[in-house]
């Protein structure tokens, strides 16, 4: 599993923005992010996955993988997802996670010098 953490200030979709400008330049213009409303996955998970129009393009009988190294791939698990100041990125592979991806929260240390999670 692989989960990589950006900053989201001042934009917070600014690392899902950011990944698509890293996506082949012929791609880029038929990416965005969308909710990726997919049953069992956290109601707030994004993709980054082809338009409607250019998904209408591609192949039916073929898993999509498009939109760069964080965008869509049908092959595995993975999405964004923007809370608690930053956007999450988790990519479990094959298979289903073992976890449950909504429950992983970032532990901070505050001024008192007791750690507790990040509101």
């Amino acid at each position: 599993m692989v989960l990589a953490l950006y900053g989201a200030d001042p934009d917070p979709q600014g690392a899902l923005k950011a990944a698509i400008a890293e996506a082949l330049a012929a791609e880029r213009p038929t990416c965005e992010i969308r909710p990726a409303d997919y049953e069992g996955w956290p109601a707030d998970a994004l993709r980054i996955a082809p338009t409607a129009a250019a998904r209408a393009e591609l192949p039916k009988d073929v898993k999509v993988k498009a939109c760069g190294a964080m965008g869509i791939d049908e092959t595995k698990v993975s999405y964004w997802r923007v809370r608690r100041g930053f956007a999450w990125y988790f990519d479990f592979g094959a298979q289903d996670p073992d976890f449950d991806a909504g429950n992983v929260v970032i532990i901070a240390c505050g001024a008192d010098g007791a750690w507790k999670p990040k509101p």
